[in-house]
């Protein structure tokens, strides 16, 4: 496990991986976006009309925020206050 330091899409290799590239614009998510939330593409005034619980379902579903199997079920979560979309797996 090591922490990532290339802040490009780690799906598409298209642009920096931000919130709004994840879950409205990442092309490697568009049929996962369209089968959950009837949408390919979403610009950031779409992404703020979506219910909230449908975009867990998107993050979820891109398995992008899946914590190491050592701190799946601990409260601690990540060392270090490193959120959980800091690792890259391989």
């Amino acid at each position: 496990m090591k922490v990532r330091s290339d802040p490009t899409c780690p799906f598409c290799q298209e642009e920096e991986e931000t919130a709004l590239h994840l879950l409205g614009r990442c092309s490697a998510l568009s049929t996962t976006r369209f089968t959950l939330l009837g949408l390919y593409r979403m610009d950031y005034n779409e992404l703020g009309n979506i219910r909230w619980p449908l975009l867990l379902k998107l993050a979820k579903a891109s398995r992008r925020f899946l914590w190491p199997l050592a701190y799946r079920g601990s409260a601690m979560g990540p060392p270090g206050g490193l959120s959980a979309g800091c690792f890259a797996y391989g």
